[in-house]
């Protein structure tokens, strides 16, 4: 794997906002100077994830996770840390290079395969809307009849591919390669030449999240197959990640927490068009696990619409698979007269289509349905049939309470003893086409949670701090992070930091390497002074909580975190001499009174700095 050179990656990070990225799929509230919510990788009900918009650090103190922006999407993408850095240089629109001496990776370069889909894109749409031609003409008739007249058409960036090689020759006039043609999909490799992959077709240009032209999908227009012809698989298409129009509906899916999933470019679009813009398409592909993935980002409730034919309860069944693997919940429609979204709009009000939404069945309930209604439940033999095929789709769900209720409901409906029923269903076995993508995730899990309980428990061993040095340890790592946030300002109590008797040495480094950079530093460049003495330091900064007190200024937290941290130290330097003067054995009488003295003037300035803190407290 290619190493991407350093000077990208900073401009990747000083190009990203970590406040905008979250912001995107957690809704976050301003207390002090830090935004706070519910955290995105687990489960819970008061807001314990923190952003700290000056470091670009987070953290959440539920699940004790927590560094910068490239930890935080290579979490939430499911990536590691190159392709971490590859996802926010997109959404940057920022080139990325090799690091010298890296070994080059081979084909075109991602940027130039989009430069060829936008020259492409840019070529159809300008056929559709300008070009004179009885085929185009026979392709705007069939847009028009969808009710997607020249403004659709504008806004959705729709083209026509006129086949002919035109598309190829305007591409070779643009500068571009048959090589970089044929790796971005738009063309194909014939008899030693090339020529236009697609022809003759409606183009609808897709795009990825952040609005970068990744492929097309291409209706043919009057007789011929397929009816649609997508892009392959490239270098930044991935049929089984990408969606059709994520970038368009991802914020009322936030919005929202709700997105709906439909089958054609045409049903997104009149949905749209319609109002109702928390829509999606898959491509040309049935729900994947990435697509799951990438949904469960947005939304809370994943609404699938699905074909009333035995192809479309094939597909709603084969979607259960992913129900354990994410936080989401799925519900199923079957739109009446088996109409798709676009003809149900020509012939019912939208209040119509979102009552059909909002009555949506929990996907499971949707499957055992349509299974059910292949039976004749009036017959004894087929009411045993119906239960051990029903009971398999169960398995997935075994062995919890909502086993319990479908056990409950399937018995009604079968006229059959419950207790027979959740037998039946303990005793099935998961098929292998609901269970074999997740098996080995789940022992994954299983063992990355086992090994982080071990470390836990010898950290917790190890570890036996009194309060006080809890309290101590606390107070540096709350240091550190004004450190980091406003280095102009704590310039001015450098002398006193470096002066602290830390409990920490390694808070004792992190805070010199920030200081040493002066008060004119940068956040990116007091982050990588951090890394540079411990590489878990983001994790160190981000776990702090004064800084969301809106009462305190910087001067008057930096101010309080000193004089704690002192009235600390000189408790615990005051604690371990009374120790050694109970236990005066082998000590001289003059080496005693020294004791006693240095005690004594310990104990005057423990008060001082209490008195100091009291009064301080008071006038806040």
């Amino acid at each position: 794997m290619a190493r991407i050179a350093d000077e990208d990656i900073n401009a990747v990070r000083e190009a990203s906002d970590l406040l905008a990225v979250a912001a995107e799929t957690v809704v976050l509230k301003q207390r002090g100077g830090e935004f706070w919510g519910n955290c995105p990788f687990h489960d819970e009900k008061t807001p314990s994830f923190k952003i700290n918009p000056q470091t670009q650090l987070w953290h959440c103190f539920g699940c004790s996770q927590g560094g910068d922006i490239f930890k935080y999407i290579m979490m939430r993408e499911n990536l590691d840390f190159v392709d971490s850095v590859r996802y926010l240089a997109e959404r940057a629109h920022i080139e990325l290079h090799e690091a010298q001496g890296a070994a080059r990776s081979k084909g075109t370069s991602r940027q130039r395969l989009m430069a060829v889909l936008k020259a492409s894109m840019d070529f159809y749409h300008l056929q559709l809307l300008k070009n004179s031609d009885s085929k185009i003409d026979e392709a705007r008739n069939y847009l028009s009849t969808r009710g997607f007249g020249l403004e659709v058409c504008k806004r959705y960036y729709l083209g026509y591919a006129p086949g002919n090689n035109a598309l190829t020759s305007y591409l070779t006039q643009q500068g571009f390669s048959a090589q970089e043609m044929i790796e971005a999909n738009v063309a194909i490799r014939s008899k030693g030449s090339i020529r236009d992959r697609f022809y003759h077709r409606i183009m609808f240009p897709i795009f990825d999240e952040f609005s970068n032209p990744i492929a097309f999908g291409g209706r043919i227009v009057g007789a011929g197959e397929p009816k649609y012809l997508n892009s392959q698989e490239t270098k930044i298409f991935h049929k089984g990640k990408n969606l059709y129009a994520l970038d368009l509906a991802k914020a009322a899916i936030v919005e929202h927490s709700e997105v709906l999933v439909v089958e054609g470019y045409t049903d997104v679009i009149a949905l749209h068009e319609a109002g109702i813009t928390n829509v999606v398409a898959t491509l040309g592909t049935a729900m994947t696990e990435k697509h799951v993935k990438v949904l469960s980002r947005f939304a809370k409730r994943i609404v699938l619409l699905f074909d009333g034919d035995r192809a479309g309860q094939n597909a709603a069944q084969r979607v259960l698979q992913y129900i354990n693997q994410t936080k989401s919940d799925f519900f199923a429609v079957l739109l009446p007269d088996n109409l798709d979204p676009a003809d149900f709009l020509k012939t019912h009000e939208v209040d119509e289509f979102k009552e059909a939404i909002q009555a949506a069945q929990p996907l499971l309930r949707f499957v055992i349905d349509r299974q059910l209604e292949r039976f004749n439940l009036s017959v004894l033999e087929e009411r045993s049939r119906a239960l051990d095929e029903v009971s398999e789709t169960l398995a997935i769900v075994k062995g919890t309470l909502l086993a319990d209720d479908y056990a409950l409901y399937l018995a009604n409906i079968l006229n059959a003893d419950v207790q027979t029923v959740k037998r039946t269903i303990a005793q099935a076995k998961v098929p292998p086409s609901l269970a074999a993508s997740s098996v080995q995730d789940t022992k994954d899990d299983i063992q990355s949670m086992q090994a982080d309980d071990k470390q836990e428990d010898s950290k917790k061993k190890a570890l036996s701090l009194s309060a006080d040095e809890a309290h101590m340890l606390t107070s540096e790592r709350e240091l550190l992070a004004l450190i980091a946030s406003y280095p102009k300002e704590m310039a001015a109590f450098s002398g006193r930091i470096k002066s602290l008797h830390w409990f920490s040495t390694l808070n004792k480094n992190i805070a010199q390497a920030m200081l040493d950079l002066g008060a004119d530093a940068q956040s990116q460049d007091l982050l990588a002074a951090a890394l540079s003495v411990h590489e878990q330091a983001d994790k160190i900064l981000s776990a702090t909580k004064l800084m969301s007190n809106a009462d305190l200024g910087v001067d008057q937290t930096a101010e309080f975190l000193l004089d704690d941290l002192l009235r600390l130290g000189l408790a615990r330097d005051i604690r371990i001499k009374r120790t050694q003067l109970k236990h005066p054995e082998g000590m001289s009488a003059q080496a005693y009174d020294d004791l006693f003295e240095e005690l004594t003037y310990l104990q005057g300035e423990l008060r001082l700095i209490e008195e100091k803190m009291l009064k301080a407290s008071k006038s806040v």
